[in-house]
């Protein structure tokens, strides 16, 4: 349960979870509220970034394209990185110029698939 509050991703799942703690067990509902949700629950974590994953994350998906390149000389390197580079650029120049309407397909469909979920939504 405790789980359940801490991965809630909005401050009311989250006091939902908390009421079924304080139903089950009373001191364990006692111990969590005395700690700040911020510190513990996704639903109150800031959005602002704290690390560098992203960045990190192209550089490790950029090296394991580049694994056989590094062991060489370096213009030879240099030389190899610009041709992948080249070809990675015409090939999304490529795809882009095929494309029909505004938003890119991926991120269409994924707002297709959003949109038909707001069915299920309550206002409140």
């Amino acid at each position: 349960m405790m789980w359940k509050a801490a991965t809630a991703t909005h401050p009311q799942a989250w006091e939902t979870e908390m009421r079924n703690i304080k139903e089950v067990n009373l001191e364990a509902f006692k111990y969590l509220i005395k700690i700040p949700p911020r510190y513990w629950s996704r639903s109150r974590f800031t959005t602002n970034a704290k690390c560098d994953t992203l960045v990190n994350n192209m550089s490790e998906a950029f090296n394991s394209v580049m694994l056989h390149t590094r062991s060489k000389p370096i213009i030879t390197m240099l030389e190899d990185i610009r041709l992948y580079l080249m070809n990675r650029w015409a090939t999304n120049r490529t795809k882009i110029a095929s494309l029909s309407g505004v938003i890119c397909p991926k991120i269409k469909s994924r707002l297709n698939k959003e949109s038909r979920l707001t069915k299920f939504w309550i206002p409140r």
